[in-house]
């Protein structure tokens, strides 16, 4: 297994399946010493994810653990009898709920390493899923050679026959939900077990569709574009039982690109709107500019709304200085993309439905570096 200096390196564990861990905490359990609420995990779990992953980090780097999470509130927990008797109540230790997340980061990558290496036998029943006291008696005493005899005066009949005791599929370990930019590589794995060995496919779904990618325990994709986000689907199947299906969420970050702008026609002392739209991932942020000025929401009776993937401009009041050229600029982390709307006066003659490509290629050199200084 990785040493304790390259853990972090070696990507054990990710903002993302902290994020989806804390998300999956259940908010109805006691806290630890710490006195940190599962619900308050629950609630804020996109904002303190980024936190607990330096910190999970560092204990894996250092192998050192926080002393809250060793300590534990021991409570009495009533099982049947007179309350009055000592001998009727269990113990149980509520712990720090961080440090149960990573103990369960932890367990699922030592699952993984034992899936990979195949050091876990079949035979072992104890501590697997959908394994039992009940499964491990019937492979130990049930399976093997059994012998039918069939007695007649004149002609003893026997027939012998081997049972073979089944094991429903189960995935052991799979890639927890990952975020990439476009143009990298993405391998996911989905580590299943079960007797007869089950089958492993992938399939890719997309709105309401989905389709075949792999039947392999491990997907790569290379070059990933934004089409080949979404969710991917793993199946392990041996018709022994329902498949074990379990689903990994790929996201892929692309910079913004200007989808659709319109120039528009307003009259003097009339309400007039610019609208830009963008598709990109992460949502992008969007600045208006008016040749060399960057408008400012509010000011100069103009209001800027942005909302998802759409930027509004809004004039409430058009005069004659109003008319013109204007420039919206898209941004996210990954870069900037622009486009020229035009707001026209009554008999002006313009293409109402200009194309973003024909906007963008009239767009001024100066949106951009405008940007990158606003932004350095």
């Amino acid at each position: 297994m990785p040493s304790s200096s390259n853990l972090a390196t070696d990507a054990w564990v990710t903002r993302e399946e902290i994020q989806k861990r804390l998300e999956h905490v259940k908010v109805n359990k006691g806290p630890g010493p710490d006195g940190i609420h599962p619900r308050v995990l629950n609630e804020l779990s996109a904002v303190i994810a980024k936190p607990l992953h330096l910190i999970f980090q560092d204990s894996l780097r250092s192998g050192m653990v926080p002393r809250d999470w060793r300590i534990a509130n021991v409570v009495p927990l009533f099982k049947k009898g007179s309350r009055s008797q000592p001998e009727n109540y269990r113990p149980v230790s509520l712990t720090s709920v961080v440090g149960k997340l990573l103990e369960g980061v932890i367990r699922d990558r030592v699952l993984e390493y034992i899936a990979v290496h195949n050091t876990i036998s079949l035979c072992q029943h104890g501590f697997m899923r959908n394994r039992s006291c009940q499964t491990n008696l019937v492979a130990f005493y049930e399976e093997g050679p059994y012998t039918c005899s069939v007695q007649t005066d004149n002609h003893p009949k026997t027939s012998r026959v081997h049972l073979i005791v089944q094991v429903a599929p189960q995935i052991l370990n799979i890639s927890s939900d990952i975020t990439v930019n476009e143009g990298s590589t993405v391998a996911l794995r989905c580590l299943a077990t079960g007797r007869p060995e089950p089958a492993v496919t992938w399939r890719h779904f997309t709105g309401k569709s989905h389709r075949f990618v792999s039947d392999d325990e491990y997907l790569e994709i290379t070059g990933i574009t934004r089409d080949q986000s979404g969710q991917y689907e793993c199946s392990a199947a041996n018709d022994v039982s329902a498949p074990d299906i379990r689903k990994v969420r790929v996201t892929v970050n692309y910079p913004p690109y200007i989808s659709d702008t319109r120039n528009t026609g307003a009259s003097l002392g009339q309400k007039g709107i610019l609208r830009c739209s963008a598709s990109a991932v992460p949502l992008a942020e969007f600045q208006w500019y008016r040749e060399e000025t960057r408008l400012a929401n509010g000011l100069d009776g103009v209001r800027i709304e942005n909302k998802d993937h759409m930027s509004i401009l809004t004039f409430f009041n058009v005069s004659e200085k109003d008319y013109g050229n204007y420039t919206c600029v898209a941004s996210n982390k990954l870069g900037n993309s622009n486009a020229s709307v035009i707001l026209y006066g009554p008999g002006a003659i313009h293409n109402r439905s200009s194309s973003a490509s024909a906007a963008i290629a009239a767009t001024c050199l100066w949106c951009s570096i405008l940007y990158s200084l606003t932004t350095f």
